[in-house]
C-alpha cells in the first residue's frame, strides 16, 4: 500500500514538474520588487495581496495581458507563486535563464490612453496621404473581407507590444509569441521566439491572413525562430534571424498621432495633421513626406529656394525633416510661422507646398519670393516708348526746321 502512495505521488510530482516545464509555463525572475494581486479581471490597489522581492523565483505564462488597476490600463501578467496564482505588472518579469534584456527603450511599458505605441510604418504614408485611395492601399482587402463575413470594417489594433517575455503582435486579432532567450546582436537585440498554441490554431483554422504586419514563418513551417529588433529612435527594423532578412518597419506614434490615423481611415479624411509629433530617426529625418494633396491643384508658385533646404514638419531647427528641397525649387507660402536665428540670419518659417503636393516648414532665411517678369518690362516698355517719343519729337522739329 505504502509502495503505491510513494509511486502515486512521485507521478503527480513529474506531472508537476513537467507543467512547469512545458512551452506554456517557465521559470521567471523579477526584475524588481512586484506587487501580487488576485488573479481576476479588473483590480484596485485595494486588491494587492503581498510584495515580493526582486531576484524571487516564481513560474508563469510569459505573456503580456492588456488589463487595467484603479481603471488605469496597464500591462499584466499571471504567475504561479507558492502553488497559488496572482497577477502583477509583466515589466517585473525577466526570463529566469537569460543574461541579457531588452533596454527600456524597446519595451512597450505604459498602456495608457496617452502612451506611446509601435505601429506599422506604412501608416505614415496613409496620415500624411490623406486619401481613400491610400488607406485602400493597405486596408481595402481586410474591410472587403470582414464586410464579406458580417464582421463590420476593420478596427485598427495594428501595434505590437515588446515585454521581457513575450512579443505580442495585433491586427485582426492578437498573437504571442514566447522569448526564449535575448541576445545583443549586428546593431540590436534577437530574441529567439515561439509561437503560442493560439498562433497554432489560428493557422490550422485557415483565418484570412495578410503580410502587412509581419511575413513570420507560420507555426508548421518553423516553430522557434530569431526576431531582430534595431531600433533607430522612433524607428524599429525588424529582421527574421539575421540583418539579410527584413521582414517589416515599425514607428513609435503618440496619442495624437493615433487618433489622426483612426480619422483616415474612419473619417472623411479631414484630420489635421499640422501639429502631429512625425516619428524621426536618430539624425531628425523622417522617411515618408507630409503631403497635402487638396492644395496641389491650385498650386501657384510664389517663392524660390535660394540654397538647398530642409523641410520639417513644424516651424523648428529641431523638428523632423521629410525632405530636402534644391536650390531654385519653386514653393507656394500658404503661412508664415514664427521668427528664428539661424546662422546669424533672422527670418521666419514658412509654411510652403511644393508641386509635388509635399507640404512643410522650410526656413525663409533661404527664400525669396517669386517676382513677375512684368514688373521689370513694363517700366522698361514706358521708358522705350518715352524715349521713341523724345527721339520722334527732336526729328519732327530736325524736319520743320530744315522744310523752313
Amino acid at each position: 500500500m505504502k509502495s503505491k502512495i510513494f509511486v502515486l505521488i512521485l507521478v503527480l510530482a513529474i506531472i508537476i514538474d513537467l507543467n512547469c516545464q512545458n512551452t506554456n509555463t517557465i521559470e521567471l525572475k523579477l526584475i524588481n520588487d512586484a506587487i501580487l494581486y488576485p488573479d481576476k479581471g479588473s483590480l484596485t490597489t485595494e486588491d494587492r495581496l503581498l510584495e515580493l522581492d526582486a531576484g524571487t523565483i516564481v513560474y508563469g505564462e510569459r505573456i503580456s495581458y492588456l488589463g487595467n488597476i484603479d481603471n488605469n490600463r496597464c500591462y499584466l501578467a499571471v504567475i504561479n507563486y507558492d502553488t497559488k496564482n496572482y497577477k502583477l505588472l509583466s515589466n517585473a518579469l525577466v526570463l529566469a535563464n537569460t543574461s541579457t534584456l531588452f533596454p527600456n527603450d524597446y519595451l512597450t511599458l505604459d498602456a495608457s490612453k496617452d502612451a506611446e505605441i509601435w505601429i506599422p510604418a506604412f501608416n505614415l504614408d496613409i496620415v500624411s496621404g490623406q486619401s481613400k485611395e491610400i488607406v485602400n492601399k493597405y486596408y481595402g482587402k481586410i474591410n472587403e473581407y470582414l464586410l464579406s463575413h458580417g464582421r463590420g470594417k476593420y478596427k485598427i489594433s495594428s501595434n505590437f507590444v515588446i515585454s521581457q517575455i513575450s512579443i505580442s503582435l495585433s491586427y485582426l486579432t492578437t498573437y504571442h509569441y514566447w522569448i526564449h532567450n535575448i541576445e545583443k546582436k549586428e546593431g540590436g537585440y534577437l530574441a529567439t521566439v515561439e509561437a503560442t498554441d493560439r498562433l497554432k490554431r489560428y493557422y490550422e483554422q485557415g483565418e484570412y491572413q495578410e503580410d502587412y504586419l509581419l511575413d513570420l514563418p507560420t507555426y508548421r513551417e518553423r516553430r522557434t525562430f530569431g526576431l531582430l529588433f534595431v531600433k533607430d529612435n522612433k524607428y524599429m527594423n525588424i529582421y527574421l534571424d539575421d540583418i539579410n532578412h527584413p521582414l517589416a518597419e515599425m514607428i513609435l506614434v503618440d496619442s495624437d498621432f493615433y487618433y489622426a490615423l483612426w480619422e483616415e481611415v474612419y473619417s472623411n479624411f479631414e484630420a489635421d495633421i499640422s501639429n502631429l509629433n512625425w516619428p524621426t530617426r536618430a539624425d531628425g529625418s523622417m522617411d515618408y513626406p507630409i503631403r497635402n494633396p487638396k492644395l496641389l491643384p491650385t498650386f501657384k508658385p510664389t517663392h524660390t529656394l535660394t540654397n538647398d533646404l530642409k523641410m520639417r514638419a513644424k516651424d523648428s531647427i529641431d523638428s523632423a525633416f521629410f525632405a530636402t528641397l534644391p536650390k531654385g525649387e519653386e514653393v507656394q507660402l500658404i503661412e508664415k510661422g514664427s521668427t528664428d536665428t539661424i546662422d546669424g540670419i533672422t527670418a521666419p518659417w514658412y509654411h510652403v507646398l511644393t508641386s509635388k503636393g509635399y507640404y512643410g516648414w522650410c526656413f525663409g532665411g533661404s527664400v525669396k519670393e517669386v517676382t513677375n517678369d512684368l514688373v521689370y518690362l513694363v517700366p522698361m516698355i514706358i521708358g522705350i516708348v518715352v524715349l521713341l517719343i523724345v527721339i520722334a519729337i527732336i526729328m519732327s522739329k530736325k524736319k520743320n526746321k530744315n522744310f523752313q
